[in-house]
């Protein structure tokens, strides 16, 4: 597999102060191998914004179909998700956590040649949930990617 075709945005339906070990805690006694998402964005205590490797995608540069994720029931296999660690259905996230999302997503779309406005899903756009919430505009959000690659 060279790549994945979907970028998926997500948030964590947690407290904002959670950290990696959180999300794996949660996501094992879900039954999960490991953290769901490829990667995570969180503000840190200190106000700035920390992108973090979630579950482990690649060996030597390549997509490796063995660390596939488990972030949007049948379409893991050609996804790549990216939560947002917090709570977005309660309040919109802070615009350092998008911007941070937003370069996370731009990398992404650089690295498997991607276009934005096609590639970045919602969760809620594959499959019934509410996430990455209420209050994430996913139009804005593809749009600020878009601009980024510009």
């Amino acid at each position: 597999m060279s790549g994945p075709i979907v970028l998926v945005l997500h948030h964590t339906a947690s407290p904002a102060t959670w950290t990696r070990e959180d999300v794996l805690r949660s996501h094992l006694a879900r039954g999960f191998r490991d953290v769901g998402y490829h990667e995570l964005v969180r503000i840190l205590p200190n106000g700035l914004p920390r992108t973090e490797l979630g579950r482990p995608y690649d060996l030597n540069d390549e997509w490796e179909p063995w660390e596939v994720g488990a972030h949007v029931r049948g379409h893991n296999r050609l996804s790549w998700g990216c939560a947002l660690v917090g709570n977005y259905d309660l309040g919109p996230p802070p615009p350092v956590l998008m911007g941070a999302a937003a370069v996370a997503f731009a990398w992404a779309c650089l690295r498997w040649s991607l276009d934005p406005l096609r590639a970045i899903k919602g969760h809620r756009e594959l499959t019934a949930t509410a996430c990455p919430g209420r209050f994430v505009d996913l139009d804005t959000f593809r749009a600020s990617v878009a601009a980024l690659l510009r």
